[in-house]
Formats: C-alpha cells, structure tokens, sequence
C-alpha cells in the first residue's frame, strides 16, 4: 500500500507553473506556515508489516542550503559543498504488528510530503 500526504497552498501550485526566481521562492516557501495532522486507519489482514515512511520536507534540500547563502552565484564554492550537504528525504522503518487495524499518522509543517510504503512481510515484491 501506498500512502501520500502533502502540505502546499495554490501559491506554491502556481510557483510551479509561473516563471519564480529563487528569491520569489524562497519568500513563498518561508511565509507558508501551514500545519497538516493526517490520521489514516487501513483494515488490513492480520499480520507484521513493514512500513517505510518518506519525508519531504523545506529543510533537507540543496534549494533550501543556498537558501541560506543568499544563492551565492559563487559556482566553485556550490560545487565545493554540494556533495557535503545532506539532500535525501528523511526516512523512518519501523515494522506494525496488525491485530485488529492499522493506523498511520502524517504531520507536516509547512510545506512538504510524506510518502508512507506499506508491505506485509514475507509478501512478494509485486504484492504491495
């Protein structure tokens, strides 16, 4: 199973449709606040399942690192950091024990995604 919760308002829809310099971006992201709690139940069969749940979020991108120098046009000093800066989505594992439901909880601050990946263990690849 395949869960996708995510955080945005119709500016940010629009920034990615209109031509936005960084600045702009950078000013739309920072003023959305917003708060999303995302509660979900699945009824599923009994069983230990594996959950990988995904974060996307404003904090671990290369966008929101020269966010913070300003977007230096210093090409040699971006090529220099860039494989120092840590840009992969956060990523929890946990395994779920379902007796009677399964229950999943998404909360985003501000802008973001969360993408949770739900597989009964010992169930085929091609069986999520």
């Amino acid at each position: 199973f395949y869960i996708l919760a995510s955080n945005f308002n119709d500016e940010i829809c629009h920034m990615c449709t209109e031509e936005t310099t960084a600045h702009q971006a950078k000013d739309i992201l920072n003023e959305f606040k917003d708060e999303i709690d995302f509660n979900a139940s699945l009824n599923l069969p009994l069983g230990l399942y594996t959950v990988m749940k995904y974060s996307l979020t404003r904090n671990h991108n290369i966008f929101s690192y020269l966010a913070s120098f300003d977007f230096n046009d210093d090409t040699d000093f971006i090529k220099s950091i860039s494989p120092l800066i840590p840009s992969a989505p956060e990523l929890e594992i946990y395994q779920e024990d379902v007796r009677t439901s399964f229950h999943i909880n998404f909360t985003i601050k501000g802008p973001g995604m969360q993408l949770a990946i739900i597989k009964r263990k010992g169930d085929s690849k091609d069986a999520n």
